[in-house]
Parts: structure tokens; sequence; C-alpha cells
């Protein structure tokens, strides 16, 4: 955990290293941290996992257990 002047140096570094590399052709990604049960299903969390996710009735979404889902159903 950063705070002060170490959270604004962790900010900055990557705001220049995104800024440097977009200007270079680099496209920037920003992944959701819920997906709906398609995607969960598509990369095998669902229904093996289904106990350990944590899972929004109100929006039919889960919380991602890990990066695999998003990068899988891009």
């Amino acid at each position: 955990m950063y705070k002060g002047q170490g959270a604004k140096l962790q900010r900055a570094l990557a705001a220049c290293f995104l800024d440097y590399n977009t200007a270079a052709g680099y496209t920037e990604y920003s992944p959701p941290n819920m997906v709906n049960a398609e995607s969960a299903f598509a990369t095998g969390q669902l229904p093996v996992k289904e106990g350990q996710m944590y899972y929004m009735p109100a929006d039919e979404f889960y919380m991602i257990p890990t990066a695999a889902v998003q990068d899988t159903n891009v």
C-alpha cells in the first residue's frame, strides 16, 4: 500500500509509461473486474469455481477470479 509521495510517484510512473508507449503505438486496455456467466463458462471458471466466486445477483455478474477470464474473452 502506497500513500502520500509514494502513491503520487506510483501514479506518475504509470502515467509516464502509458503515455510513452501509447505514443509508440501501444493500445491501452482496461479490462472489467466483473464478467457475465457466459464469459466465465467460456474460460472454465463456471461451474467448477462457482462457489468460490463473488456473484452480484442484481446485475448477474461475477467478480473475476483471475485475469485469464478477460484475456481469453477478448
